[in-house]
């Protein structure tokens, strides 16, 4: 069973996992467009730091679930 973005039946669609948690998004001048969408933090955050080489537009993750930002958006040293 698949379930359209619109559907108002959002929480069956977030739990049976159909779509990813997080979503990229890039910040233009019309608004926010997502760019991508993935299933770790780690995928969204390799995207985002791919994409960040590749254009000068600000990206921000948010969590599919909450509709919140993920701040901060960047990985903890290994090295500290």
């Amino acid at each position: 069973m698949v379930f359209p973005l619109w559907s108002k039946d959002m929480d069956t669609v977030m739990k049976s996992e159909l779509i990813g948690r997080y979503e990229l998004r890039s910040i233009t001048r019309d608004g926010q467009v997502v760019v991508g969408i993935y299933n770790t933090l780690d995928d969204a955050l390799d995207s985002k730091d791919y994409r960040m080489r590749s254009q000068s537009l600000p990206l921000v993750i948010y969590d599919a679930l909450t509709t919140e930002p993920i701040l901060p958006m960047v990985r903890e040293s290994k090295y500290e």
